[in-house]
């Protein structure tokens, strides 16, 4: 059971209305609709003085939502890396001047620039394998907790094909557009 469907049953249980536990829990009327409407989570704070005064364990009340936050705090962190990610290949592509400047010692930036953004890069691939996503759309629905249709996946996967022999020579071809540019910076 999710933890907005477990305040709404508690709530009636007590007989209290929405504005009387916000005062219980030090918050406005508007929070608790949200918590009991799932646009929200209680934090930690509110989550036991509602424990407390619903009489129920911290467990009980969270138990159908643990999974929940997981996957929210999983979003969130593969949205901090994929910035991570694109910000690391922009500034690899900003810094490669640097190259022509310094040399060598210029490279330094640029190479600890694509190092970070493939650390990112890596890190995003383990979590897609992680759910089980392998295409945009996959991804979009799991960023939404949204399930595909039976058609949807029957697309998508048409198109992991398609990928599977466009994508190596897609970087093929940007490798040998970047050692190009290098090359002429040198």
């Amino acid at each position: 059971m999710k933890i907005s469907e477990q305040l709404k049953k508690h709530r009636k249980v007590k007989q209290i209305s929405q504005e009387g536990l916000a005062e219980v829990v030090h918050v406005s009327r508007q929070t608790v609709s949200n918590w009991e409407t799932g646009r929200s989570y209680p934090d930690l704070q509110s989550l036991l003085l509602l424990s407390d005064y619903f009489e129920v364990s911290l467990d009980e009340l969270v138990r159908g939502d643990v999974s929940m936050m997981k996957k929210t705090v999983e979003i969130r962190k593969m949205n901090i890396l994929a910035g991570v990610m694109v910000g690391g290949f922009v500034l690899m592509i900003a810094t490669l001047p640097l190259v022509r400047s310094f040399g060598w010692l210029g490279a330094i930036a640029p190479a600890v620039s694509w190092i970070i953004a493939m650390a990112a890069a890596i890190a995003v691939e383990r979590m897609k394998k992680k759910y089980d996503v392998k295409t945009y759309m996959e991804i979009l629905n799991f960023m939404k907790d949204e399930e595909m249709t039976p058609a949807q996946k029957a697309a998508e996967k048409k198109k992991l094909k398609q990928q599977r022999i466009l994508l190596p020579i897609g970087a093929a071809v940007l490798t040998g557009i970047l050692a190009y540019i290098v090359l002429t910076l040198f």
